[in-house]
């Protein structure tokens, strides 16, 4: 559940997960510094993504207005969303959009380099689209593997700048739903780097709007694993290079 808070001075608007409690009556806005009186509004996302409300609206009308809220508005949509809700309903959606954006971003290479795949020894045996149809199966399990272990690895970089205090799910959604910007990888030859960028910069909103933490514990978060990368790759080439020189 959410409620919407909008200051009547500017009009700046925020979502908020969280029931706020009834002895708060004022807020200051974080725009124009003006205090006001809350007159709370209950958001038309209170009631969970349209992805989990596809029984009421339909099931592409659903998914095209989750994916649209994910790629243009990520701050409204994970802002509004709530931390708890189970992770089926993520799941199911990050698997049909992930092994959906991995098929299309496949198509483009594989039709660039048709002619050699087709010189293999492996592909006269198996044929053509025997090899295509087994390459856009495991697009499947290659999502999910990737939905938990990119879930595992954020919250517990999160967890250490303190930055994930709603809990695992909570991040599992927002990796869930960003996986919505894998359809940009549809795009011939640049859709790949556009869905990468898209997908960085809507998990970093949704994560920062979800757990209602700062962008910078955020980022840091996204930085630690390649600085312990750096790290590791550092001392191994120290190492090999004492190896060498002895």
């Amino acid at each position: 559940m959410s409620v919407e808070i909008v200051c009547p001075q500017c009009g700046y608007s925020r979502n908020l997960p969280e029931r706020i409690p009834p002895e708060v009556r004022w807020a200051n806005c974080p725009r124009c510094q003006n205090r006001f009186e809350l007159h709370l509004q209950r958001s038309p996302l209170s009631q969970g993504p349209p992805w989990e409300r596809r029984s009421e609206i339909g099931f592409w009308s659903a998914f095209y207005r989750t994916f649209k809220e994910v790629l243009f508005s990520p701050r409204r949509f994970f802002g509004a969303m709530g931390y708890e809700g189970g992770v089926s309903e993520p799941l199911a959606f990050g698997l049909l959009s992930g092994a959906a954006g991995t098929m299309g971003g496949l198509f483009w290479p594989f039709l660039v380099m048709s002619d050699s795949i087709q010189s293999l020894s492996l592909i006269e045996h198996i044929g053509m689209g025997a090899m295509l149809a087994a390459v856009l199966l495991s697009c499947i399990p290659y999502v999910f593997i990737v939905l938990i272990l990119t879930s595992l690895v954020l919250h517990g970089c999160l967890f250490l700048v303190r930055g994930g205090q709603k809990g695992y799910e909570a991040t599992f959604r927002v990796v869930a739903y960003s996986q919505a910007t894998q359809f940009l990888s549809i795009i011939p030859f640049l859709g790949g780097m556009a869905a990468f960028v898209w997908l960085i910069a809507v998990q970093i909103i949704g994560l920062r709007e979800i757990h209602g933490t700062s962008y910078g514990r955020v980022i840091m978060a996204y930085l630690i694993p390649f600085i312990l990368l750096f790290g590791i790759v550092a001392v191994a080439i120290m190492i090999l290079s004492a190896m060498f020189l002895r």
